[in-house]
């Protein structure tokens, strides 16, 4: 007897379900005979851990996330949210929550913006509000205008934040975009250092991205990104690990008294004279 066995059949079905990520999904309302009564149930076991020890494809969460998303797309919204808040590094579901918006479009607006601007959410889940809010841009153009306004509203908030990794999705979230309407103020966001270059890239690629400059505009120095300080102390303590030997003063070599050399053949011939 299994954990498992407290969710009705047609839910613990899902445990031996292959998932296709990029793919169609199944209709789980006609294939499982799911409705809308089942879905505290099914938000219930996409939340469940225990499940990990029971399912030999590892997509329950997913399986249920997407049941529920059919059967009512805010709640799907919401459930990837909350898994993502017990779970921050939990890829898959990141991923799947973005997916969810480009698939639903101005149904995820308004949640991606409630949570893009609540300072109280996680910031990993804002993140993931940015990204969603740039794939329903893309893929649904009539709606492009008021997702771009949304990262904008939020990056113009830039120094607030103590931690620049909103800053920088959102940075390239607008450069992926292309929404040149933010120019100005990405402009600013740089020059204030409120991102991290080594991910977004320096200003000069950012405006040759935008489609505002051409790359012979600048120099190679402008448009390379350096290594900030604390990358590069990472990487030096990394090769140190990985070859202790390469920091090691190493004696310099004499030539004189080296293997077979004039001056160790005479030390040896004293050594034995010496003997003698």
């Amino acid at each position: 007897m299994t954990n498992s066995t407290k969710y009705k059949d047609s839910i613990t079905q899902f445990l031996h379900l292959e998932l296709d990520l990029k793919g169609e999904w199944l209709d789980y309302p006609a294939q499982f005979g799911l409705t809308a009564a089942d879905i505290p149930e099914l938000q219930c076991f996409a939340l469940d851990d225990s499940m990990m020890d029971v399912c030999p494809t590892g997509d329950w969460d997913l399986h249920g996330i997407r049941a529920t998303t059919q059967l009512e797309p805010r709640a799907g919204i919401d459930l990837c949210l909350q898994i993502l808040k017990i779970h921050p590094d939990a890829d898959f579901v990141h991923e799947e929550c973005v997916r969810i918006c480009k698939r639903l479009g101005s149904i995820a607006i308004e949640p991606m913006v409630s949570a893009l601007e609540n300072p109280e959410c996680p910031i990993w889940n804002r993140t993931i509000a940015s990204d969603g809010l740039r794939e329903i841009a893309k893929h649904h153009p009539e709606h492009r205008d008021i997702c771009i306004q949304a990262l904008i509203s939020q990056l113009r908030r830039y120094a607030e934040l103590d931690d620049d990794f909103l800053n920088t999705i959102l940075v390239n979230n607008l450069v992926d975009l292309k929404a040149i309407e933010s120019a100005d103020l990405l402009a600013e966001v740089f020059a204030a250092g409120q991102i991290d270059e080594f991910a977004t890239g320096t200003w000069p690629q950012a405006q040759v991205e935008l489609g505002l400059k051409l790359e012979s505009d600048f120099s190679p120095e402008e448009l390379n990104s350096k290594i900030p300080p604390h990358y590069q102390a990472i990487n030096d303590q990394l090769s140190k690990l990985i070859n202790p030997m390469a920091h090691m003063a190493r004696p310099t070599p004499n030539k004189a008294i080296g293997f077979g050399s004039t001056q160790k053949k005479k030390a040896n011939q004293k050594h034995k004279k010496k003997k003698r």
